[in-house]
């Protein structure tokens, strides 16, 4: 049988785990797990050890925050945690911990074409030029990949906290009502789930009305249905200021970039983020390609060497 390792993503909100073959990268016993329903990462990881079986000897955890060193603080999460004494808990050979978006960032060279969609019509893509990847989720994730001659190596970044540059005069506004709320306002306070709850309650201040209290997916749901303007108009602004981010990215390095959703999300706002291209969101940017991966649901690795 082939020996396995513990792969997995822990996110803000959700613990994704998988047993992942070592040669062939073959993912089984796929589970999730709420992170406020466990105090520590370790008690995830026993959880899902009592449910598989036994964990193996090694794992490779993907998270969304900075990783140096063994102390490791959660951005959007309260979990704070020593990886050597979580190691030590589980038993573990080996337990290694790296930035969620270095974990996305190095399985977009492998992606093929029927794995991506083209938004910007500006230049081709170069097989080995730089690429920056983002995405929204619980935060605004950033990551670039640069190839250094023979492999490919992922560079992790803080992006999401950069500051947010409005492009119009409603997202003018919109930033004026953000910052009475948090002070400084990064990409993050718009480009996440929590982004798209602050954007709605700021379009209801400046309208005059009563904000409704309504999740992420309830805001999507409503404002492509056109049974709520506000939330419409929250998915415009999300749209445009994710195609704006992209471009500046692009204009840091001259770069390919590559943007992750879920993939029922893209499916949901594809004809918005085509809309926001067209109304110079991408283009104005000069941005050499911005493709779109379509998120798929946790899979077999690859190498990327070469």
């Amino acid at each position: 049988m082939e020996q396995q390792i513990l792969v997995g993503d822990i996110g803000g909100t959700n613990v994704r785990l998988a047993l992942s073959g070592r040669e062939t990268g073959a993912l089984s016993e796929i589970r999730t797990y709420l992170c406020a329903d466990y105090p520590t990462p370790a008690a995830v990881l026993q959880a899902y050890g009592e449910a598989v079986g036994g964990l193996p000897k090694e794992a490779c955890l993907a998270i969304a925050c900075p990783v140096q060193g063994d102390h490791i603080s959660m951005t959007n999460h309260t979990w704070e945690f020593s990886v050597e004494q979580t190691r030590q808990i589980l038993g573990l050979e080996k337990l290694n911990f790296i930035n969620d978006y270095t974990a996305l960032s190095m399985s977009v060279p492998v992606l093929g074409d029927d794995d991506k969609v083209q938004l910007s019509s500006k230049g081709e893509a170069q097989p080995h030029g730089p690429i920056a990847i983002y995405g929204p989720g619980t935060g605004l994730g950033v990551a670039h990949l640069v190839w250094s001659g023979d492999k490919w190596l992922s560079i992790p970044g803080e992006g999401g906290h950069s500051d947010f540059a409005p492009h119009s005069e409603l997202q003018d506004k919109v930033l004026k009502q953000l910052r009475k709320r948090f002070g400084h306002v990064s990409h993050e306070r718009i480009l996440s789930g929590p982004g798209l709850a602050n954007v709605y309650e700021a379009l209801c201040m400046i309208e005059g009305v009563e904000a409704e209290v309504l999740k992420p997916s309830q805001i999507t749901e409503l404002g492509l249905s056109d049974r709520c303007p506000i939330c419409k108009r929250t998915l415009e602004i999300f749209c445009a200021v994710l195609g704006s981010f992209g471009g500046n990215l692009a204009l840091s390095m001259g770069l390919l970039v590559a943007f992750i959703l879920q993939a029922a999300l893209f499916r949901a706002l594809s004809t918005l983020l085509r809309r926001a291209r067209s109304e110079s969101s991408l283009i104005v940017k000069d941005a050499s390609t911005i493709t779109c991966p379509r998120s798929q649901p946790m899979r077999s690795r690859q190498s990327i060497r070469g």
